[in-house]
């Protein structure tokens, strides 16, 4: 599940540096954060980088209902669509989930115990989740890439458009954390 951010990125790289067969899978997720255009940038120039290596790539979409200016998290959806290319392809071993260290914490931790619930809901006894950075901060993440790799990935939630191109809104707390450093 290669969303064009840092985390799904990390997990992708490394997978290309264990060798593994890769099946990478693009999730478009339309919503009123309106982020999708700069994760389909950021995928297709993460794609790129790696066109002399051997994978599956496949892509879907996402609209988002929005009711009261609240919609479903992204992780509920990444983990159903994992599902279900499991599910088809009974084959893939292990599922390589982009989550790190925040996204455990106890603010979110309800929510990352429903997406392991949707995923597993779909998985044979053979197929594993692998969180890869689940104990890293989205700082030891950024740092853990090579350089010309992590500055292709896009982690904004809200970005700004100007003349067609998406540029960072500065204020979410993807931004605000890599900002720092």
């Amino acid at each position: 599940m290669l969303s064009g951010g840092l985390d799904s990125l990390y997990c992708l790289h490394q997978a290309f540096i264990e060798n593994q067969d890769i099946h990478i899978h693009h999730l478009h997720l339309k919503n009123i954060e309106n982020r999708a255009v700069a994760e389909s940038i950021a995928v297709k120039n993460i794609l790129n980088y790696y066109k002399d290596k051997h994978f599956i790539y496949t892509e879907s979409m996402h609209v988002y209902p929005v009711i009261n200016n609240h919609f479903i998290w992204d992780l509920d959806i990444c983990s159903f669509m994992a599902g279900t290319i499991c599910q088809a392809d009974p084959e893939i071993t292990h599922i390589l989930m982009g989550l790190t260290l925040l996204d455990t914490s106890k603010e979110f931790m309800n929510r990352f115990l429903r997406s392991v619930d949707i995923l597993t809901s779909f998985l044979n006894k053979e197929q594993k989740i692998i969180y890869p950075a689940i104990h890293m901060t989205k700082r030891q993440v950024y740092d853990a890439l090579p350089a010309n790799l992590r500055l292709l990935a896009w982690s904004c939630r809200r970005p700004i458009y100007i003349n067609d191109g998406p540029i960072k809104c500065g204020e979410c707390i993807p931004c605000r954390s890599l900002n720092e450093f």
